[in-house]
């Protein structure tokens, strides 16, 4: 599994979960799923990016923040 989190401003923002089990584990700690359409860079070349849900501490994250985990985690992370 991949585990993604970048601290942006006041938010964490997670890419991470795989099962429902995983989901509910989540939801009782008070995440939340944004309804991004993300797609995770793939960690080596010749490897296909990969669809994961991006969840949020307390309450969905604006347009404007998951623009910039996207950046950050295309340039800066991978």
């Amino acid at each position: 599994m991949n585990n993604t989190i970048i601290n942006s401003t006041s938010h964490e923002l997670y890419a991470a979960f795989d099962s429902v089990s995983r989901l509910h584990f989540y939801e009782r700690v008070e995440m939340v799923i944004n309804t991004f359409d993300h797609k995770h860079p793939p960690y080596r070349e010749g490897f296909h990016a990969h669809p994961l849900h991006i969840m949020s501490a307390n309450e969905k994250v604006s347009d404007k923040l998951y623009q910039q985990f996207a950046e950050d985690l295309n340039k800066v992370v991978m």
